[in-house]
């Protein structure tokens, strides 16, 4: 994808039965009309318990979103997420044995600065 180019995606359901009627439309704008992003985004991980925190960027936010997923790399699990209002929430996943990558977004009602991901997770006693 070119960074100076807008883009529109037209999502829909298929199966077996066939494509559903129903679309969602998405928009990425170009990279220079993306809000600025979430700042210093810091994983600290104790016992299952994941707590994340980040600085807010200068524009006025509506929400942010925080992602997850499984796996040591990006993008190899699916992807699950929750709306936050501030920047700083704690996350519960029980399985100990699993690795999972974190990102947030920074969000009004009609743009987002996509997602910024955590560059470690620091891990206490």
């Amino acid at each position: 994808m070119d960074v100076n180019s807008a883009y529109m995606f037209n999502i829909f359901a298929r199966n077996e039965i066939g494509a559903s009627a129903n679309t969602s439309q998405i928009i990425v704008d170009k990279a220079d009309k993306l809000l600025d992003g979430p700042r210093d985004i810091t994983v600290l991980y104790n016992k299952g318990n994941y707590n994340i925190s980040w600085k807010a960027p200068n524009n006025q936010i509506k929400y942010y979103t925080l992602f997850w997923c499984e796996g040591p790399e990006r993008g190899e699990g699916a992807i699950e997420w929750v709306h936050v209002q501030q920047t700083e929430y704690q996350l519960n996943l029980s399985d100990k044995s699993t690795w999972y990558q974190f990102a947030v977004s920074a969000n009004t009602d009609v743009q987002t600065s996509g997602m910024f991901w955590a560059s470690c997770i620091v891990v206490g006693g």
